[in-house]
């Protein structure tokens, strides 16, 4: 499954970790019903490429604060990452976020 996002001046994205759960039998029962199934029939977001499809005049950066890495988004580049440890727990070093859009816009 893929997403597409567009921020515009102001946009911003909080920082989060793309894998919906940890691989430990109690997460799923915090899921909602909606979000269980779809665990269950198609796993968790072992890892995540994203594409920029639009330069930023200034901001709108994906940063990874538990390392201090940030990537200004510049059309046609991509950053990947895995998300998930090989035993399935999230590795929380990917929890990332978008910074605001102060000039452009963001695709």
């Amino acid at each position: 499954m893929f997403q597409v996002a567009n921020y515009g001046i102001g946009g911003v994205y909080n920082t989060h970790p793309d894998p919906l759960m940890s691989a430990s039998s109690g997460d799923l029962k915090k899921l909602d019903e909606h979000k269980k199934v779809d665990f269950i029939t198609r796993g968790d977001r072992l890892a995540t490429f994203m594409g920029y499809l639009s330069d930023v005049q200034l901001g709108g950066a994906t940063v990874f604060p538990n390392i201090g890495v940030s990537i200004a988004p510049e059309r046609g580049s991509a950053a990947f990452w895995w998300n998930l440890y090989s035993n399935g727990r999230v590795d929380w070093f990917t929890q990332h976020g978008g910074c605001p859009v102060l000039v452009g816009s963001k695709w």
